[in-house]
């Protein structure tokens, strides 16, 4: 039995119970656990908080007839764990269960977020291949419960505390990312997920944000080189032709300072990062340029020439 399966199997147990059922109760009844003991403690462990990083409402409570033994069990109240209905028809269930059947989150499949809608027999739709997977985060919970319920959060982040406001999550390159806006520093930042350090709590009800701008570092799709949390500078980079064709579909019009006469474009744009800045710059190889800040450009050549010194 697939581990899938023996949480989800563990989910309908402990959802459907009018009762908390303790850890033997478990090991007897739900199917794919080891018959030793202390096999089965470790593996229940890693499910309970498998279930707890999916946002899953799992309570412990004082078993009723060992209650003078201070025995425990666990269940999931159904009042705490479905979501409200949105009122879906069964094609519009159709295409997120399939939707959710492509997507697999870190050990777990997104399935579970269709019976959070109130559905108990998917078996009539069409079962499909995974045809992405997303790396887990203990944070990603919390993260989702400060956006859904507009409140702040508290996290340390390169050994300082934060507060911030959040704005949404992003997924990019292989990581996930929080933008939202830091009311110590009063701008907005982008904040990379698996960097954040524990622990990361809920804080107070959020107060009206600020426009984002391009100026404090607000993008729905924020540039490798714009996230960070160094200070941010505006930076000039002249592209050949016909690169510069390529970099307009990949920055945007509102990036373009000048149209040049030989087809060339010169962009301008907000940095924070500057070894993705870099990276970025060295796509084209010689046929870009970095015009302004001239400390970049020459940042840029002493790296190459120590690069070349190490070869």
């Amino acid at each position: 039995m697939s581990r899938i399966e023996r949480l989800l199997n563990l989910t309908s147990a402990l959802l459907n119970t009018t009762r908390p059922i303790g850890a033997e109760e478990i090991h007897e009844t739900i199917p794919g656990y080891p018959a030793d003991r202390m096999s089965f403690r470790r593996q229940f462990e890693r499910d309970k908080d498998a279930l707890r990083q999916l946002g899953l409402p799992l309570t412990l409570e004082v078993l009723p007839q060992q209650e003078h033994d201070n025995q425990f069990g666990y269940r999931i109240r159904q009042e705490e764990y479905f979501l409200r209905d949105p009122g879906l028809d069964h094609d519009e269930l159709s295409a997120l269960h399939l939707a959710a059947q492509m997507v697999r989150y870190g050990d777990a499949a997104g399935i579970t977020g269709i019976w959070k809608l109130g559905v108990t027999n998917a078996s009539d739709l069409t079962a499909v291949e995974t045809a992405a997977e997303l790396p887990s985060s203990g944070a990603l919970s919390t993260l989702f419960d400060a956006i859904a319920q507009r409140v702040g959060l508290h996290f340390g982040y390169r050994n300082e505390q934060r507060t911030v406001t959040p704005r949404r999550l992003t997924f990019r390159n292989g990581h996930w990312y929080l933008a939202g806006f830091d009311q110590v520093r009063k701008d907005d930042r982008s904040f990379r997920v698996d960097r954040m350090e524990p622990p990361v709590e809920l804080g107070e009800p959020t107060s009206e944000l600020p426009p984002e701008t391009r100026e404090n570092g607000g993008s729905a799709f924020d540039a490798p080189w714009e996230i960070g949390d160094g200070p941010a500078f505006d930076a000039r980079v002249r592209i050949d032709p016909p690169h510069a064709l390529w970099a307009l579909s990949r920055l945007g019009e509102r990036t373009v300072a000048d149209r040049n006469a030989d087809g060339s474009m010169t962009f301008a744009l907000r940095v924070r990062n500057v070894e993705a800045f870099r990276s970025f710059v060295l796509g084209f190889l010689d046929h870009a340029r970095i015009e302004s800040p001239v400390e970049l450009r020459h940042d840029l050549i002493e790296w190459l020439r120590r690069g070349i010194g190490d070869a």
